[in-house]
């Protein structure tokens, strides 16, 4: 029966394919689900908007004449074909200008009446993404609230970008589709970066899709390069970093710093005091580390340093320290709090607590410690969406550690990145093939299947059936 057969199937049932492997019934579902609704749109033009070629243009060549830097083709035909295309994938590398694109998309659509809304997995991305864009941008979480509260699925006037959208995995994805309606959806994102947390890969399978309409942006442009963060990036990407100059103070570039794991906290140290000594401050530098190993060691390392100051102290737990960085593991949309929201602790008087985090000031309370980590060091997955003038990575030996996570690191910087530890582990890891490719789901299947028409789901039930022979 083609690629995929139904032993069982609903709420307690499992799915087997034809070369024996089990899939949970909810991920089979859910990526069904999707297949099913993405491969109806990929063929499909808006529901409502703009059909004059010429009109289109026009609306393309204004927006371009208030950029300072002529546009590319490919940013020219991407901004076009949101217009085209009600499904679209935007994939955009490292200083490729993908935010030019995004602007592109707001500024015409909303010149046909139409309403863009950007919404990203994390707080901080969506803050950027803000930033960046001079529109809206919410979280995933706060958009389906939103959601859930109106009257029912977006309109045709409505175009829905997600912004880092190689972060979202199946179950975020699955609900977003479940809201559109009749609106447009861009996906935007960078498929070299890391896979999202959770389960699912569905962008990375898009961004080379055959069938699903595309933009790739993969040309790096010279506003961006002085740095060498994108042609760095470049060469990561395809599995080669090269040789890299010593760390020599806080300027634009990349370095490495040779260093064991006996002392990389000491060395982190004396760099962070370096660049700072050149008039940085704390917010604009930040440690990404790969793996916990080296996450834990560095927040234990500056809170004990911390402590020897005798500053004020968590409430009963004494686990962060006044002043510290921290990062939010929580997500409260009502106190416009999320999971992987990053601040700091201004001032810890008794029982009361203030920090500033993803730049908004909040009374905390004792209670709230179990939802706050150390952020001196934060793990790859939890940068990702962010970014910083400047970052250090400390890289040793660890065979969880690929590709995918040292570009994901590395393309968190604006100005400067410092490697630093084992430059033998860094290009291992360098040359090993990423995870995203690596990693097994069934949607590529359930996409093939819903373009053949040999799927069926039923509305507002578990239960997923295929056809045919």
């Amino acid at each position: 029966m083609g690629q995929f057969s139904v032993t069982i199937y609903g709420a307690t049932g499992s799915v087997l394919s034809d070369n024996q492997q089990l899939q949970p019934p909810g991920a089979a579902h859910m990526e069904a689900g999707c297949a099913l609704l993405l491969a109806k749109f990929a063929p499909q033009a808006p529901c409502s908007g703009i059909t004059d070629a010429d009109k289109l243009e026009s609306l393309v060549e204004g927006y371009e004449a208030g950029q300072p830097f002529p546009l590319t083709e490919a940013q020219r035909e991407a901004v076009r074909m949101s217009h085209r295309h009600r499904l679209l994938i935007l994939a955009g590398y490292a200083g490729s200008g993908k935010t030019t694109v995004l602007k592109g998309i707001c500024d015409t659509q909303e010149a046909i009446g139409k309403t863009p809304l950007i919404i990203t997995l994390s707080g901080r991305a969506a803050q950027r993404a803000s930033e960046a864009t001079g529109r809206r941008a919410i979280t995933v979480a706060r958009f389906l609230i939103e959601e859930e509260k109106s009257n029912g699925p977006l309109g045709s006037d409505r175009v829905l970008i997600a912004d880092e959208a190689s972060m979202l995995g199946l179950v975020e994805l699955w609900r977003i589709l479940r809201r559109i309606g009749e609106a447009s959806l861009v996906l935007c994102g960078d498929p070299a970066q890391l896979p999202p947390v959770s389960p699912g890969v569905v962008f990375h399978h898009l961004a080379v899709d055959p069938d699903t309409r595309k933009v790739v942006l993969d040309q790096v442009h010279r506003q961006d390069e002085s740095s060498g963060i994108p042609s760095l990036a470049e060469g990561v990407r395809n599995g080669s970093i090269g040789d890299l100059p010593g760390f020599s103070g806080a300027k634009p570039g990349v370095s490495f710093h040779p260093c064991g794991r006996d002392v990389f906290c000491d060395e982190i140290m004396r760099i962070g005091r370096e660049l700072s000594s050149s008039g940085g401050d704390r917010s604009s530098v930040q440690i990404i580390a790969p793996t916990n190993r080296e996450i834990g060691q560095i927040n234990a390392y500056f809170h004990k340093r911390i402590l020897s100051k005798r500053p004020n102290l968590w409430p009963g737990t004494r686990h962060i320290a006044e002043g510290e960085p921290v990062i939010w593991t929580q997500n409260d949309p009502k106190r416009g709090l999320t999971n992987g929201a990053l601040g700091r602790i201004i001032k810890i008087d008794g029982e009361a607590i203030y920090a500033e985090i993803d730049g908004t000031e909040h009374e905390l309370q004792q209670q709230d410690g179990k939802f706050l980590q150390l952020a001196w060091a934060i793990s790859v997955h939890k940068a990702q969406g962010s970014q910083w003038s400047r970052v250090i990575i400390p890289v040793y030996q660890s065979m969880i550690v690929d590709r995918s996570l040292i570009y994901t690191a590395l393309t968190r910087a604006q100005e400067q990145v410092i490697f630093m530890g084992s430059a033998s582990a860094t290009r291992r890891a360098v040359e090993r093939r990423p995870t995203a490719e690596m990693r097994k789901c069934g949607f590529p299947a359930w996409l093939k299947l819903a373009r053949q028409n040999k799927l069926i789901l039923r509305p507002n039930s578990s239960e997923t059936r295929l056809i045919g022979t």
